[in-house]
């Protein structure tokens, strides 16, 4: 009895339990206070800023989280309450990386919220909701909102100092904010003609980036006072600028050398131009005494004309002096004083069939502004001409003069990169034609190297792509170059052959494509090489429902009515096709039933069934964010004939008791009546006689028998039989007349069940 009631309070517990999430399920903390969420209740970011919002919540001790449970935060509307989930993350319609996304993770009651690239619209209530196996909940009361505001902070410019002209700087801008949005776009206003920039990113440990652009360059006198601004623009919404205003402080050439000889050892120069002047001081002073004595002894010999001449003498050699000493500072500093080359990378690196660009700034007798100019890229080993800015014979079709000389810019490009291109290359320069301002940078050449081709294409693809929702792939080689096009080959694997032959496919993808690969492999013909890229498709798509079932451990193929016997084991297994995945639930009617996951899905059983279980209609239904669906099973109790019945009526209108002693008058007819109860339904026969050896031993078909105006002719079996699929039943009827003294039948009514 205990063992009964346990069993019976155990149910209870369980239904109680199955029940109660599903009568809560939109319920907030003010009536569930184990309900727990902590959550800043304002939050304000600055417009194409980034924003991180704590959270942690907690649930009652009834209901621990379980590894399955999923976050969704809610954006609530102004007019009307519409809801947009963002579980794991969420790609807005732009494109590329999240825009929100759920940091947390959702088991260890972390509830925490990222919203990148803020916008205006970003503005509003947002509301946390966890669903997990047995219980779901939205913490409508305790809603964080979120403001978003005019950007105000601006990036900053270092190093900010006054700057020499002639000697190279970098200046690094960052922008404002730490996120892991869209990259800002950089960009540098101002005087920029011959001025090399790149752009960089920073990952930090905690997912976020920083931004950052250098601008490097050689400032001139002009420069000075001049301006220079970083603009950085936001995806989303968004412009923040900073200004600097430039000082260049002009030192003479006698003070200070050309940039490249600076280049060189600073103990090294010292020594050598100390050295130097200490020798020409020497060999001065002693030219000077030796002139003096002799210019005494003409004095000596001509009197007042001797005096003369020594006043014309002396500014001559203190002159030739000077010009020594500039002459031995021009020896050391290579290039003549006002010339100067600045090659950001001079040993260079390219990959067959890529291309490369050497930034590259030059000056010219103390300027780098230019009219008609000429600028050249020299091939060392020979002095041949690879590269020009004008048109000139030239022994490289893929070596391009992509700067402008007539601005100090004498950028090199290299296309369609090739093994005869190793070598080392200089720049020179021509003023304009007749000019005495011209020059050769042949002490600081480039150097290039060509190695094999290992870089893989990009390819460029939504990180979520929608079922039905037709999309375009792009195929990027892996570098942007202006030499001689590649060709794209597109293969895919659930697809023989070639795909297309395009760098843009344009294709609607479907759930079978879901976890396929596809690859984009380019070729470059100049040099007959070629990369390729695959990437796994992530198809989104609603879920489709399987239904399958096992009936006393044999697989049946399940239908929309499932037939089965009363004592039957019955496994129903629901299954999803879908991404992300569904959830999956059993209900019957408006109740949910226990179930349990395994490898075959979620799955009920159904043992000893009855027909309490007659007609029951048992539904799947499974639900992701983008479709609700369900399927239903009709369970028949199907069970062979029972519950027969004879019942007997008189012409005479009595009704006549199936007893063992039953009176019925000669000339008198019956009516009887087989009942019979089965699934389905059975049919039912009358026969005569103990052995069905001939066909008119069956009276009729159907569940009467009509005896009309009985004799003692009459006396026999009969037999109600009553079957169907899953087995026979009958009953029999036995008259037999016993002889007396009066005019009537006395019969013996009998039942024998076989």
């Amino acid at each position: 009895m205990w063992r009964m009631s346990n069993c019976i309070l155990q149910k209870c517990y369980t239904a109680i339990l199955l029940v109660l999430p599903f009568l809560w399920k939109e319920s907030n903390s003010q009536f569930l206070p184990e309900y727990k969420i902590q959550v800043p209740r304002k939050i304000a970011v600055q417009a194409g800023l980034c924003v991180h919002i704590p959270c942690t919540f907690t649930t009652p001790s009834v209901y621990p989280l379980s590894r399955n449970a999923k976050g969704i935060w809610y954006k609530e509307g102004k007019a009307r309450t519409t809801f947009f989930p963002f579980y794991g993350g969420f790609e807005d319609t732009q494109g590329t990386r999240e825009k929100l996304f759920l940091t947390g993770e959702v088991w260890k009651g972390n509830c925490s919220l990222r919203i990148n690239d803020a916008n205006p619209e970003d503005s509003g209530y947002y509301v946390f909701r966890f669903d997990d196996t047995v219980a779901q909940h939205s913490f409508i009361e305790d809603k964080p909102y979120v403001y978003v505001i005019e950007l105000m902070d601006i990036p900053e410019i270092s190093p900010v100092k006054d700057f020499v002209a002639g000697e190279k700087v970098t200046l690094t801008c960052t922008s404002p904010g730490r996120c892991s949005g869209r990259d800002p776009q950089i960009t540098w206003e101002g005087n920029t003609s011959g001025r090399i920039m790149q752009s960089y990113t920073v990952n930090h440990e905690d997912g976020t980036r920083t931004y950052h652009s250098n601008i490097t360059f050689i400032p001139s006198v002009e420069d000075d006072q001049s301006s220079l601004t970083c603009k950085v623009t936001y995806v989303s919404s968004g412009i923040s600028r900073k200004s600097i205003l430039l000082k260049v402080e002009d030192k003479s050439p006698s003070d200070t050398p050309p940039s490249d000889c600076r280049s060189m050892d600073s103990k090294l120069i010292a020594g050598i131009v100390a050295g130097n002047i200490i020798f020409l001081l020497l060999i001065s002073l002693g030219l000077y005494y030796f002139l003096k004595r002799y210019m005494e002894k003409r004095l000596l010999g001509n009197g007042q004309n001797g005096q003369n001449e020594h006043e014309e003498t002396e500014p001559t050699y203190q002159y030739l002096s000077i010009n020594l000493i500039y002459l031995s500072t021009d020896i050391i500093c290579q290039y003549p004083n006002g010339y100067s080359i600045q090659i950001l990378n001079p040993s260079v690196t390219v990959e067959e069939g890529l291309c490369v660009t050497v930034p590259c700034g030059f000056v010219a007798d103390y300027t780098t502004t230019f009219e008609d100019s000429k600028g050249l890229w020299m091939i060392k080993a020979n002095n041949s001409i690879a590269a020009s800015n004008k048109a000139v014979t030239r022994v490289k079709d893929n070596f391009h003069m992509t700067g402008d000389p007539d601005k100090g810019d004498c950028t090199l490009t290299i296309t369609d990169a090739r093994r005869d291109d190793i070598g080392e290359y200089y720049f020179r320069f021509e003023k304009s034609d007749g000019s005495p301002v011209k020059n050769s940078y042949n002490r600081h050449p480039i150097s290039v190297t060509v190695t094999d081709l290992t870089q893989l294409p990009e390819i460029s693809i939504p990180r979520k792509l929608l079922s039905g929702q037709e999309v375009t792939l792009t195929c990027s080689p892996p570098v942007n170059c202006s030499g001689t096009p590649p060709i794209f080959q597109w293969t895919k694997s659930n697809q023989n052959g070639i795909w297309k032959n395009s760098s843009t496919v344009i294709f609607t993808p479907s759930p079978n494509d879901h976890n396929q690969s596809i690859t984009c492999e380019v070729t470059f013909p100049t040099v007959k090489k070629s990369t390729q890229k695959t990437v796994i498709l992530d198809v989104h798509y609603p879920p489709s429902i399987k239904i399958e079932g096992d009936l006393n451990g044999k697989k049946r193929m399940m239908k929309e009515n499932m037939a089965v016997l009363e004592g039957d084991l019955l496994t129903l297994s629901c299954s999803t096709d879908s991404n992300p995945a569904a959830h999956i639930t059993w209900m019957k009617g408006e109740d949910n039933v226990p179930s349990n996951m395994t490898d075959q899905g979620l799955e009920i059983h159904l043992s000893n069934i009855t027909t309490d279980n007659a007609d029951s209609v048992y539904y799947c239904l499974a639900w992701n964010e983008y479709k609700r669906i369900s399927k239903s099973v009709t369970i028949t109790v199907q069970y062979p004939p029972r519950n027969l019945e004879v019942i007997i009526s008189s012409s005479q209108g009595r009704k006549l008791e199936a007893n063992p002693s039953l009176i019925i008058n000669e000339g008198e007819s019956l009516t009887v009546n087989c009942t019979v109860d089965g699934n389905p339904s059975a049919a039912v026969s009358w026969i005569k006689g103990e052995v069905d050896v001939a066909s008119n031993n069956l009276i009729g078909r159907g569940s009467v028998m009509s005896l009309v105006n009985i004799t003692s002719s009459e006396a026999d079996i009969y037999r109600c039989l009553a079957w169907n699929r899953h087995g026979v039943i009958e009953k029999r009827i036995q008259f037999k007349i016993i002889q007396g003294t009066t005019s009537y039948c006395y019969c013996i009514l009998y039942i024998e069940v076989i």
